[in-house]
């Protein structure tokens, strides 16, 4: 079984897990960890603002963000693969399109039965910035906020 082990856990643990025969991957090996303050902030602002209006969230809320250190901090952008200014290396969200019927869709992403999500990359260049990024937060396990959007009735077919 491979498990993220992170900093915070007792070192001696994964010397222990990996003689188990577990497949270790330690936050502490890596230049910066993906349980930094802003994603830790994000997750709170998200899970207070779920308690508050339910599992569906107006993207006005998410666009807006919440506040950290003095700076505003959106939850998503105009483009799919977003890292706001705060984030060193790693993006914050991942937003897809909905299926509507009748239309095609710009990226093919896919919702497993379960919950794999298969996310298509930024254009066709595998080296675009976006694309490094979110490949990098795969390799880290780092958490990212998922944005499927809900359609409107205009956008309904």
């Amino acid at each position: 079984m491979k498990l993220l082990l992170d900093t915070c856990v007792w070192g001696g643990a994964r010397a222990h897990l990996e003689a188990a025969g577990h497949d270790i991957v330690w936050t502490g090996d890596w230049a910066k960890d993906p349980g930094d303050a802003e994603i830790l902030a994000a997750f709170a602002f998200l899970d207070a603002r779920t308690r508050h209006h339910g599992d569906v969230l107006p993207r006005e809320l998410l666009a807006e963000g919440f506040l950290f250190d003095d700076q505003r901090v959106p939850l998503l952008g105009p483009q799919g693969i977003f890292k706001p200014k705060v984030m060193l290396e790693l993006p914050l969200s991942i937003t897809t399109v909905p299926i509507v019927e009748g239309r095609d869709r710009p990226y093919a992403d896919e919702l497993s039965p379960d919950n794999l999500l298969s996310y298509r990359y930024r254009g066709t260049d595998p080296g675009r910035r976006d694309n490094v990024a979110l490949r990098l937060a795969m390799q880290r396990q780092a958490p990212l906020v998922f944005r499927r959007p809900a359609l409107s009735r205009t956008q309904a077919p």
